[in-house]
């Protein structure tokens, strides 16, 4: 019978050894695998058979795990595939493709408890369908607005009280003359669109100024969550601007506002996803929800 819990995470992710270390104590095997040790440190070999894929892979020198013991997997965001110094850069874009898709592929065949699959995880990652499923389950969302038709971007922006706020739709950061660059959050108004918005898509939303902050890790089983306070205000807009002016405090949430997300887990597939929540006077709204994401923010 399957008994191992198979750990994908980086080497040093400390809220992956925390659950590896809660589940040790309980006598249950873990196995630990860094993706971006393959394949200079792992190794994989698997054969198809009428009940899916036998094999094992060796995670390190010392340990190795046979597909058909890993009932479980914990994923949270494992390094990209590592291959080997030397090779020109389409040998290594092919060889981290190949790795991918096929051991990828492998582990996301196992019939294995995931939390969460990564096919899952994927799908969640499109802010369109998380937005829709987080609206569905009757949680607060912002006004928002998608396209690329200036006018009507405008028009939008230009009517909505209290402001409008711009955000990437899935790129964090951008890579510029050299240089790694931020996309932080970013207050716009009507008179900041102009023909630029036609050139790809766009998001914008009603910027909500919240009494409060609140980040929440949400389970089936339940929910905990974090208010953070910006000691300056410098960072109010978006808190990766300034970790160093945050702190923490442990916060509940309301039963039905935690009933809700965990409806949007239920319909999203995901077994657990951290959610980014505003707190006024009136609601509870929800910004977004990451599927596989860190619970903390620095």
């Amino acid at each position: 019978m399957a008994s191992a819990v198979l750990v994908l995470a980086a080497s040093d992710d400390g809220e992956a050894a925390l659950v590896a270390d809660a589940l040790t104590r309980r006598s249950q095997q873990v196995v630990w695998l860094d993706l971006s040790w393959f394949p200079l440190r792992a190794s994989v070999q698997a054969q198809l058979t009428p009940s899916g894929w036998i094999g094992h892979i060796i995670t390190t020198p010392a340990a190795t795990v046979a597909l058909a013991d890993v009932a479980a997997v914990y994923s949270h965001h494992s390094p990209p595939f590592a291959p080997a110094e030397g090779m020109s850069v389409p040998e290594r874009r092919f060889a981290i493709v190949e790795a991918r898709f096929g051991l990828g592929g492998i582990l996301a065949s196992l019939p294995a408890r995931w939390v969460s699959h990564p096919s899952a995880v994927a799908d969640a990652e499109y802010k369109p369908v998380q937005l829709a499923a987080l609206a569905a389950a009757g949680l607060a969302v912002p006004a928002t607005w998608m396209g690329n038709d200036p006018s009507a971007a405008r028009a939008f922006v230009s009517g909505q009280p209290g402001g409008a706020v711009y955000k990437a739709i899935m790129h964090k950061v951008v890579s510029e003359e050299g240089a790694v660059k931020a996309l932080y959050t970013t207050p716009v108004t009507g008179a900041d669109i102009d023909e630029r918005v036609a050139a790809t898509m766009h998001q914008f939303q009603h910027r909500v100024r919240g009494a409060r902050d609140v980040r929440a890790l949400v389970t089936s089983g339940g929910c905990e969550a974090v208010e953070i306070t910006d000691r300056t205000g410098v960072a109010r807009l978006d808190y990766r601007d300034h970790y160093d002016t945050l702190a923490y405090a442990r916060t509940r949430l309301e039963d039905g506002v935690v009933r809700r997300a965990q409806q949007a887990l239920t319909w999203l597939g995901l077994r657990s996803a951290v959610f980014d929540f505003a707190v006024t006077a009136d609601r509870t709204w929800v910004y977004e929800l990451n599927p596989g994401g860190p619970v903390g923010m620095a």
